[in-house]
């Protein structure tokens, strides 16, 4: 893959040469087609008149721009479409190439092959070869590619109402940096979203060691470390579970979506049709139950669905640990605690009995599972129950993350309201949009002096802010994304950046060291020195789209029931009483838009 930061500039040879026309309608100069030259679209798509579904499908489908019918924005540059004057080694023109990458995407990014075809992006398939992943991936990786096309994505950096050259740019950006330089940070804060990285992570200490009195922050819409949270409590260690449903079997979701939506999704769904599957290996199905809210892809699976308010799911935990504590024999003095948590929960106890009866009857080969918005409370218990049940080092394996010392979205707030932060600089994200209402962040963000943001487009939190810098699509960016069992996955640029953005290391190297550098040495060096391997490991790193040898180590757990006891006692477990006079609300991603981000996505929006 080139490393070039720009295009090369064109030589005089590049620019002469014989005129080519495309059709003998071109060469006449005819009416039919000047007139379709103006138009760009098929005869009649700018009179239409009672418009239905089908018509606009037809003229505006993301297909037809996709294609390069009309959207002039899925075009390159003008200034960047040129015909060979010496065609490149590696391209035959009908024969597509592939490379590896991934794409970010929270704590669980997706491991891809890219098919490029002249140079150009054209198709996203799943990456099989890296482990714990099944080669898959979901409908935001599949629709991604056309956000690389997308005509509304922004173009251009502006301070101010000025638009900047890339040259402008990098001065401003040297020029906040000089600012802090002196006073090491004291008044610079960071807002970012919560992906894990490599390269992050060697910048972070970079910026821990430069300018130590700067705030890093992270805030992601839809939160899933509850979890992590809690068993940092219950075991005493900074841990997350890998599932193995290929050895469940006997399965209980207490509102996990894990055939869909939760963090490694993809691979438990491949685990899960393996355990579900018939043959003279496995003669038995394994069985699901699930207790939830809404109607999800996991309940739609379940072989015993309880539909039960959202709320008084940590009643139903507390009953479901009771009885498998009583059918297991232990924790007797638990037990009634456990109970009168629950009391009073509409749920026929025979569901709870016959389920906790079938789990400790498989022990060994039984799981609990907790939907990443439960409370930490639900996941504790879920945690208890699974080592009663043997599910460790079996159905479950925890694996060590690293502690994130990351502030919190409404840390960053209090400090901007106490006025201690005179530059803020939003890495991605759109907290204006989706931050906790209560912050009122619109407000919150009015009170910074200077504002940079960081974005793929000028939303609402570009709007307020007195710089916005146009964010590289990661098809065309260089980085490296840390995936959901710890695996270092390949980041690499299919393409040069349509419209010179740059990523969220180019930024912050500018920030931290005060000198521009090339994506490509960023995250080889970052790589090379965080993970020991010379160049020979990275060039295969980018082959293989994977650092081998890096998915995290299982690691021993012990529960300490006191403070599982602990956290119950803090958070409590009242029911939700559900009536027609007291509704129960929830708020749920959007399985085509994500959490909004996805909303100019036409292929997404057909789903």
């Amino acid at each position: 893959m080139n490393k070039f930061l720009k295009h090369p500039e064109p030589s005089e040879s590049d620019l002469k040469g014989p005129h080519y026309w495309r059709s003998l309608d071109e060469l006449a100069e005819t009416e039919g087609f000047k007139d379709y030259l103006h138009r760009e679209f098929p005869e009649g798509a700018s009179e239409l008149e009672g418009v239905n579904r089908r018509q606009f499908m037809k003229v505006m489908s993301a297909s037809f721009a996709f294609a390069g019918i009309g959207l002039a924005g899925c075009r390159r540059p003008e200034k960047h479409v040129m015909p060979y004057s010496k065609q490149p080694e590696e391209i035959v023109h009908g024969k597509p190439l592939y490379y590896a990458t991934a794409m970010p995407h929270r704590n669980d990014p997706v491991a891809l092959i890219a098919e490029t075809n002249e140079g150009r992006p054209t198709k996203l398939e799943g990456n099989d070869l890296v482990p714990g992943s099944n080669g898959s991936t979901n409908q935001y990786a599949q629709a991604s590619i056309l956000d690389l096309y997308d005509p509304d994505r922004s173009k251009k950096t502006v301070q101010n109402g000025r638009t900047l050259t890339e040259a402008q740019r990098a001065d401003y950006l040297v020029s906040v940096s000089k600012k802090f330089a002196g006073n090491g940070g004291e008044g610079l804060a960071f807002l970012a979203e919560g992906t894990p990285s490599v390269t992050r992570q060697a910048q972070l200490k970079q910026l821990k060691a430069k300018l130590p009195n700067a705030v890093w922050a992270e805030y992601d819409a839809i939160d899933t470390s509850n979890f992590e949270k809690a068993a940092a409590k219950a075991l005493g260690k900074s841990v997350r579970a890998i599932y193995d449903y290929s050895k469940a079997e006997r399965v209980l979701s207490l509102e996990a979506d894990f055939l869909y939506s939760d963090p490694n999704h993809l691979a438990d769904t491949l685990a899960f049709s393996k355990a579900r599957k018939v043959d003279d290996d496995h003669p038995e199905m394994n069985r699901l139950y699930a207790a939830e809210s809404y109607y999800s892809i996991t309940g739609g699976m379940a072989d015993h669905r309880l539909r039960i308010a959202s709320g008084d799911i940590p009643a139903l935990t507390s009953l479901m640990t009771a009885a498998v504590l009583e059918q297991a024999g232990v924790g007797a003095n638990a037990v009634e605690t456990l109970k009168a948590a629950g009391a009073g929960l509409d749920v026929d106890p025979h569901w709870i009995e016959e389920c906790a009866k079938d789990l400790v009857a498989h022990s060994g080969k039984a799981l609990v599972v907790a939907g990443p918005h439960q409370s930490q409370g639900v996941h504790a218990l879920a945690i208890a129950m699974n080592e009663v049940l043997q599910a460790q080092g079996n159905t479950v394996n925890y694996v060590s993350i690293p502690e994130n010392s990351a502030s919190s979205i409404s840390d960053l707030a209090d400090s901007i309201n106490g006025g201690s932060v005179k530059t803020l600089v939003v890495l991605g994200g759109n907290p204006v949009y989706d931050a906790p209402a209560d912050l009122n962040w619109s407000e919150v963000q009015g009170k910074v002096d200077e504002v940079i943001r960081l974005g793929a487009y000028f939303d609402e939190t570009s709007e307020i802010s007195d710089c916005h810098i146009n964010a590289a699509h990661f098809l065309e960016s260089w980085g490296d994304a840390i995936a959901y069992n710890g695996t270092v996955l390949a980041i690499q640029p299919m393409i040069l950046p349509l419209f010179q953005g740059l990523t969220e290391s180019e930024v912050l190297e500018i920030l931290i060291n005060g000198a521009a550098k090339e994506g490509f040495q960023i995250v080889s060096e970052a790589l090379m020195s965080s993970l020991g391997g010379g160049k020979k490991a990275f060039e295969k790193f980018l082959h293989d789209g994977f650092w081998a040898g890096t998915a995290s180590r299982s690691t021993s757990v012990s529960l300490n029931q006191n403070a599982v006891r602990d956290l119950l006692t803090e958070e409590g477990s009242g029911l939700a009483n559900t009536s027609s006079s007291n509704l129960e609300v929830r708020f749920l991603r959007d399985p085509s838009l994500d959490d909004g981000r996805f909303n100019n996505n036409g292929w997404l929006q057909e789903c």
